[in-house]
């Protein structure tokens, strides 16, 4: 979505879904300045080992300053500026799943149906093969496994 000149087109509600915004009004400010500050001052923050965001945005293209009075020290501004971090490994997060739930389910049910229909039918065999096949079944159903994922952070603001 990032457009040729720098900072893609964004909308205060699109804002809102970023980690972290800034919206403000400011008065008596060298915009030119003020955009170069900020730029470097959101460079400039460190984690442990390596600087956190990357900007995206020049002045160039991303800041447009309309005068409305030329003199009179009016005017307006749009300037965009947009930082990333790249996704920080917070840790691993653990699941216990059941993989086989679903098949030992059905085991149940196809051993009570035929341990029950053998058993009516006085094929004991067959009806202890029905038994096998339901504790077999509450075997797979209850079997759980563990994995692990990693869980990652990343964040991004615009201004």
């Amino acid at each position: 979505m990032a457009s040729d000149r720098g900072v893609p087109k964004y909308s205060r509600q699109d804002l809102r879904k970023a980690t972290r915004f800034t919206d403000g009004d400011y008065r008596g400010i060298n915009p030119r300045e003020f955009y170069r500050r900020l730029k470097r001052r959101l460079e400039e923050i460190q984690t442990k080992n390596d600087f956190k965001y990357e900007t995206v945005g020049t002045q160039d293209s991303d800041l447009d300053i309309i005068s409305e009075e030329v003199g009179q020290k009016t005017g307006r501004l749009d300037g965009r500026l947009m930082a990333e971090s790249d996704w920080g490994m917070l840790g691993t997060g653990k699941i216990e799943y059941k993989p086989y739930g679903p098949h030992g389910a059905l085991m149940i049910v196809i051993g009570l149906l035929v341990a029950v229909a053998t058993g009516l039918a006085e094929e004991l065999v067959y009806a202890a093969l029905g038994g096998v096949l339901v504790v077999a079944g509450i075997y797979l159903y209850f079997k759980t496994e563990t994995g692990e994922f990693p869980v990652a952070e990343r964040t991004s603001s615009g201004f």
